[in-house]
């Protein structure tokens, strides 16, 4: 079985069960992006959690939904355009503004390059797109945590590195804010990173 197959499997069971699966509100998600609500766009959403992100943003742009599993998409597909699986990403039409929250701590590097390098953006649209990272001064990983981390289920990336992953793409980096710290039982840090075309 590829990779692929594996993560749907995995996430259509989260989605059944509740874990892993967030629904993060428009407001929340442009705070931390630091980005204004679109208006008229055509507007990529990478990982649809539960919905609620698309169906409301859907009130004021066209969507397009993208996802490891197919459950997920069947939730969000009334209010989009049209929507995916993560492993076609690179065969959608190009967006204005794609955005990707808590999404990519939950992949591999390689996971990660490809789906930068596959958000097909417009000439002047952005890829604005979340990661966390562990502060080595600050960050005591719960039993929690740990867990998620030996089962695969979160992979961290310094800021360091994501420029470096960034920079063996088709993107280039713009922009980045944070570290946005979160404590207990967390305790590591968020950092969103905003590109570009080259």
């Amino acid at each position: 079985m590829d990779i692929h197959n594996i993560k749907k499997e995995q996430w259509n069971e989260f989605h059944k069960i509740n874990k892993y699966v967030t629904n993060s509100s428009i407001n929340e998600i442009f705070g931390y992006h630091q980005l204004e609500i679109p208006t008229n766009k055509l507007v990529l959403d990478i990982g649809v959690g539960r919905g609620d992100f698309i169906k409301n943003l859907s009130k004021y742009n066209t969507m397009i939904g993208v996802d490891v599993s197919q459950d997920a998409l069947e939730v969000v597909k009334p209010f989009c355009k049209d929507t995916c699986l993560s492993e076609k990403l690179n065969e959608l039409e190009g967006v204005d503004l794609a955005m990707c929250h808590l999404v990519m701590q939950h992949n591999h590097e390689y996971e990660v390059t490809r789906i930068i390098n596959d958000v097909n953006i417009n000439h002047d649209g952005i890829f604005s797109f979340q990661f966390a990272s562990l502060n080595p001064n600050k960050t005591i990983l719960s039993e929690l945590i740990m867990n998620d981390v030996n089962n695969s289920m979160l992979y961290f990336y310094s800021q360091k590195k994501m420029e470096s992953i960034v920079g063996n793409t088709n993107k280039k980096l713009i922009n980045v804010i944070g570290p946005i710290w979160f404590a207990a039982p967390y305790n590591f840090e968020w950092f969103i990173f905003r590109v570009i075309n080259r």
